[in-house]
């Protein structure tokens, strides 16, 4: 009888399997909560005010963040917003009002993504996103030495449970290990193993962050990539089983481009304000001008005391008197 079950389970599982559609996202598995950490989900809003994530990412500056190049879809062969528009808050809990920052641009590399080596894209917001933590970037020389004394790595996105439909609306995290990077994985990327059969990474969590906690300082080593667990939304366990992403350290370029595209921003909004700020002025003074013209001004005296009053009918206090 429990054979036949055992059996049972087994076919149920494939069918459940078969049925779930293509495009379904799974995300972290066994994970502890990681609301109000330095994690964050992209949203894109329908015209009906609902609201869908799409992967993850981690705030490095207060209008800059950091996730996957792999999130967003292709136009003329170059990777673009498409229907994402903003970033939640980073640690929020999406099943309460949460707030969001409007996404300006996207900067990443030309071309087609390449796994853990090209996987990489900074976005530019319109608002302050505050950054949670101590984070300072991931050096070079910092990779290299992980890779030699294989530190505990935070890895966090909003997941969901193997096999659900959708991704989670609070954040996850799980400690994995630092270690050298496995086969085809090239040098300008970074790998870490599981530490627990029961804790791993899915789709859903493509560009969520990877620190290393150094000093209460939050090591930025970069955004996930890929993971190496075979049949994950299955909740298959063994190892040792991987998930690689692109190093940060290894982006000079692609960062200093999103500083100067943040600076050429910043500078469009400070003209815009002042703009806004000297025309406001005007018509502050033009109205003043209008309505100074259109009253009778009376100069009302009492001793030393003047009081002035407007308007054709208006009189003087009670004691005063008009200075002619």
């Amino acid at each position: 009888m429990i054979k036949k079950q055992g059996t049972l389970l087994i076919i149920c599982l494939a069918l459940l399997h078969a049925i779930l559609p293509a495009s379904i996202t799974y995300a972290i598995e066994g994970g502890e909560s990681a609301i109000g950490e330095n994690v964050i989900t992209m949203i894109q809003r329908t015209s009906s005010g609902q609201f869908y994530q799409q992967c993850s990412g981690t705030v490095i500056a207060p209008r800059l963040v950091v996730t996957a190049k792999h999130c967003f879809p292709m136009h003329n062969s170059e990777h673009v917003l498409g229907q994402l528009s903003e970033v939640a808050f980073p640690g929020s809990d999406l099943n309460k009002t949460f707030e969001t920052a409007k996404i300006l641009k996207i900067i990443t590399t030309p071309g087609n993504y390449v796994v853990n080596s090209d996987d990489l894209a900074i976005l530019i917001t319109a608002t302050n996103l505050p950054v949670l933590g101590n984070v300072r970037l991931a050096s070079k020389d910092d990779i290299e030495r992980f890779r030699i004394t294989n530190p505990k790595v935070v890895t966090l996105g909003y997941g969901s449970n193997a096999l659900s439909n959708g991704m989670q609306k609070t954040p996850l995290k799980i400690v994995n290990k630092f270690v050298s990077n496995h086969n085809n994985i090239p040098s300008e990327s970074f790998s870490v193993e599981y530490t627990s059969d029961a804790s791993y990474v899915c789709g859903g969590d493509s560009g969520g962050p990877s620190y290393v906690i150094e000093n209460d300082v939050m090591v930025y080593i970069g955004p996930t990539s890929s993971a190496t667990r075979e049949g994950c939304a299955y909740g298959v366990r063994g190892g040792p089983h991987r998930v690689s992403g692109s190093a940060i350290a290894f982006k000079d370029a692609l960062l200093v481009t999103a500083q100067e595209a943040l600076k050429e921003f910043q500078l469009k909004e400070e003209l815009e304000a002042k703009a806004k700020a000297e025309t406001e002025a005007k018509i502050a003074a033009e109205v003043s001008e209008s309505l100074m013209k259109n009253k009778t001004l009376k100069v009302c005296i009492k001793g030393v005391a003047v009081k002035k009053v407007f308007g054709k009918n208006s009189k003087c206090p009670k004691g005063y008197k008009i200075r002619k």
